[in-house]
């Protein structure tokens, strides 16, 4: 792992774990099951700190900066892989505009991009995950 315990999680960990709190939404509201209510309210309890969290990005920092337009050749450690993962410059110059523009983590913006990569249809005619 690189200096400072940086590493990009492929699992986008800062959406992920919202897959479940959704169902949880999507039974007790759209389905409306009654005994799903109280599920609801346990749910909304326990991700409490997540919503709080989601109002403020991971804030920007100069080191993952260069760590980030130096994966082309340096790579990145991504969390599962046991080798360090490189991306294209294009790619890069995408998650350094996510960063700047959203005032964030570089790194944080490298795993919503791939995130928004692994989420694109493919043949859809769409660029690029930054442009949909």
């Amino acid at each position: 792992m690189a200096a400072g315990g940086m590493a990009v999680n492929s699992e986008a960990r800062l959406w992920g774990p919202f897959k479940e709190l959704e169902q949880t939404v999507h039974t007790a509201i759209h389905r409306k099951i009654p005994d799903a209510i109280h599920d609801l309210e346990i749910a909304l309890k326990k991700h409490k700190p997540d919503f709080i969290a989601l109002l403020k990005n991971p804030p920007k920092n100069a080191m993952y900066r260069t760590a980030v337009r130096n994966s082309s050749k340096e790579g990145l450690p991504v969390m599962g892989d046991q080798s360090k993962q490189t991306f294209s410059q294009q790619f890069i110059e995408e998650a350094l505009i996510l960063s700047d523009l959203f005032d964030m983590s570089e790194i944080a913006a490298v795993e919503l991009l791939m995130a928004g990569y692994a989420a694109t249809p493919q043949g859809t005619g769409t660029a690029t995950p930054i442009v949909a």
